[in-house]
């Protein structure tokens, strides 16, 4: 096993993601790693993401409207969270399936390792709500972490 040069950090603003990106920031230091925080997120399928919405002044596609919104709690959380520009730690958002944009965002981002949040959930609520972190663990070209609040 190669060490990791590049670690992708999914959040999802949770307890979870932020215990995530701790652990992440200790290991990308250590191991002297680039670290690269995610946010993924969807549009609700039954409105689709072209279709134009008034917030306050603003008209314009629902998609673009969650796409700022994601990009603001983004900076939002990695400022709780005591990471800033100068950290040398990049950090994006994208549109789509969770689980799906980030196996492939870490695909095509040639990462060596993910380290992610999950909330632990079983039964009914795991079966209603299914699992982003399982369905990345397996499906992931890459070592997988996951970690607990």
């Amino acid at each position: 096993m190669s060490t990791p040069k590049k670690i992708l950090v999914p959040v999802d603003f949770s307890d979870c993601s932020a215990a995530a990106l701790a652990h992440a920031r200790v290991l990308a230091e250590k191991l002297g790693a680039k670290l690269d925080v995610l946010h993924a997120y969807d549009v609700p399928t039954f409105v689709p993401p072209h279709v134009s919405v008034m917030m306050g002044e603003i008209d314009a596609p629902l998609s673009e409207h969650a796409e700022r919104h994601a990009n603001e709690q983004l900076a939002i959380f990695l400022q709780d969270h005591g990471v800033t520009e100068g950290d040398g730690i990049g950090s994006r958002t994208l549109m789509g399936p969770p689980a799906l944009t980030l196996l492939e965002a870490a695909e095509q981002g040639k990462y060596d390792m993910i380290v992610m949040g999950t909330h632990g959930r079983t039964g009914l609520s795991r079966l209603v709500m299914g699992s982003t972190a399982e369905k990345v663990v397996r499906g992931a070209h890459c070592p997988v972490l996951t970690v607990h609040a």
